[in-house]
């Protein structure tokens, strides 16, 4: 059986991480949506949907 290591004095630096990955997944959906609207849509599935979901 492997060890535990023991980070919790890391802990906030990883949320700190995790925080701004998901701030950056979101800013970079709003961008890719403002310009895919700006272009006036078109397809973009292979099945020729040119419906985007609406964000949750």
């Amino acid at each position: 059986m492997g060890h535990m290591h023991n980070f919790a004095g890391t802990r906030r630096l990883l949320w700190e991480h995790i925080d701004g990955w998901a701030a950056w997944v979101i800013a970079a959906t709003v961008a890719e949506r403002a310009r895919w609207a700006a272009e006036g849509g078109g397809a973009r599935g292979m099945d020729g949907s040119s419906e985007i979901p609406a964000a949750s």
